[in-house]
């Protein structure tokens, strides 16, 4: 029996639904009283096995409630102004293109920073996603590239698989495969998962 949209995140387990996995078991208490602690207190290995649930096939074309059902996630969403996403359906993969907008000229400025606000990313959340992006396979300009550990860009020959640093410019455009995501609270709208994370 399928719940109300508005009430997914909690009505789920009443009509025999699981969990995958909920960072809420070790973290519930304390994000329930303070919702916005969750960058301090989840940490970005309980990021990666979040994000791997979601990957997971019996995952996909389901509601990402299960995801997160005790966790505070979505109300730390919230608080980030990100209102729509805590009714949401996880529709399987897309490939997904930003373009990099912020001045790639300025001083001090590098790949780390213009990724983060490529992809919309608060602060806070930065230090978490940051391990996560270097298991996307991404593409600068349609060429294959990675995301290193150590902060770092390359871009891959496709023949001989040479590593070639890379510096972001502005206009480039980075596209990823990721976990299709539709909200359908204040209007109905798409993004991708590592995208309402950074949020």
């Amino acid at each position: 029996m399928a719940c109300d949209a508005r009430e997914i995140p909690f009505c789920y387990e009443y009509y025999g639904g699981k969990t995958s996995y909920d960072m809420g078991i070790k973290h519930g208490p304390e994000l329930k009283a303070d919702a916005q602690s969750f960058s301090k207190r989840v940490t970005p290995e309980e990021m990666i096995k979040f994000f791997a649930a979601a990957f997971r096939g019996g995952n996909l074309l389901g509601d990402i409630g299960f995801l997160f059902r005790n966790s505070q996630y979505l109300y730390m969403l919230g608080a980030y102004d990100n209102y729509n996403t805590h009714i949401t359906k996880n529709m399987g993969l897309s490939d997904f293109t930003v373009t990099v907008e912020y001045p790639s000229e300025e001083v001090g400025v590098g790949n780390d920073l213009l990724l983060r606000n490529a992809l919309g990313c608060h602060e806070n959340m930065r230090p978490l996603i940051k391990p996560l992006l270097s298991r996307y396979s991404l593409k600068i300009n349609d060429q294959p590239a990675r995301y290193l550990p150590d902060g770092s860009l390359v871009l891959i020959d496709p023949e001989t698989e040479a590593l070639t640093p890379y510096e972001l410019q502005t206009l480039d455009t980075i596209t990823y495969t990721d976990v299709t995501l539709v909200h359908f609270y204040g209007g109905e709208q798409v993004s991708s998962l590592l995208n309402m994370s950074c949020a």
